[in-house]
């Protein structure tokens, strides 16, 4: 299930929805899976933050809110907003780093 997510996270229609549907799991099942995560909606939405923050390390040229769009964020405001949550920082900020030094707000927190 999570290399399906992985695999489909620039497809604007991946929810948890369209995951229990395309993979054939019970909402139980999944809950229990995701559990730890928040959820499936919230591990959807962690994984896209983290794929955002590689491209935006590894293509700097691009805009913030391409990268945004790209993985179906409504809006660019809405996505530094959870970005600077997850990672404090702002995402335009990012194109500083490099992949080994993006920073993880969770783990700092652990």
């Amino acid at each position: 299930m999570r290399r399906y997510v992985q695999a489909k996270l620039h497809d604007p229609d991946l929810s948890p929805d369209s995951v229990l549907a395309s993979l054939h799991f019970s909402r139980a099942s999944v809950y229990r899976l995701f559990e730890h995560e928040g959820g499936l909606a919230a591990y959807i939405a962690s994984r896209r933050l983290r794929k955002a923050a590689d491209e935006l390390v590894r293509f700097p040229h691009l805009e913030v809110g391409d990268i945004a769009a790209g993985l179906d964020f409504n809006s660019a405001s809405s996505f530094t907003r959870a970005f600077r949550r997850a990672f404090d920082v702002a995402p335009r900020d990012l194109h500083g780093y490099g992949p080994w030094d993006l920073p993880d707000k969770r783990a700092q927190e652990r």
